[in-house]
């Protein structure tokens, strides 16, 4: 053999003698990745997860009546009962957020505690409408 195929085995044998580490520290990396992704579901679990913050609606039950003719020339009388949500005219949302930090084990996880007040206006149009639909749905009843 030559001095040259000598050194490429050299070289060739250093090179993977350094996979070795690579592949250990890329372990490592990968379990502390796992232990992370745990301490963050844990703690999150722990403080109550995802909030959804909706503005204030109003839901009315509706019944609607109706007359259906059937195929033999018949008039039934039908109901349907579902549910109107109405929305505010106006929608004010007012909220301050502050943070603090959980530790689990060597990872620090940022949780966050948020102080909200939901307001909102409807309109007489809309409100006069829906009255105007119950009276009509379920008598004269005053609303």
């Amino acid at each position: 053999m030559n001095q040259l195929s000598i050194r490429f085995l050299v070289v060739g044998a250093i090179v993977l003698s350094m996979l070795i580490p690579l592949l250990l520290v890329g372990g490592v990396a990968e379990e502390r990745r796992q232990y992370y992704t745990e301490a963050v579901s844990a703690i999150a679990g722990s403080w109550g997860g995802d909030q959804t913050i909706t503005g204030p609606l109003l839901i009315v039950p509706v019944l609607r009546r109706y007359t259906e003719q059937s195929s033999s020339g018949e008039v039934a009388p039908q109901h349907q009962r579902y549910e109107r949500v109405v929305t505010p005219e106006t929608l004010n949302i007012e909220a301050s957020i502050t943070h603090q930090y959980r530790h689990r084990a060597i990872y620090e996880v940022p949780v966050y505690q948020a102080s909200v007040k939901v307001s909102g206006t409807f309109t007489d149009i809309g409100l006069n409408a829906l009255r105007e639909n119950l009276m009509r749905s379920y008598g004269t009843r005053r609303f």
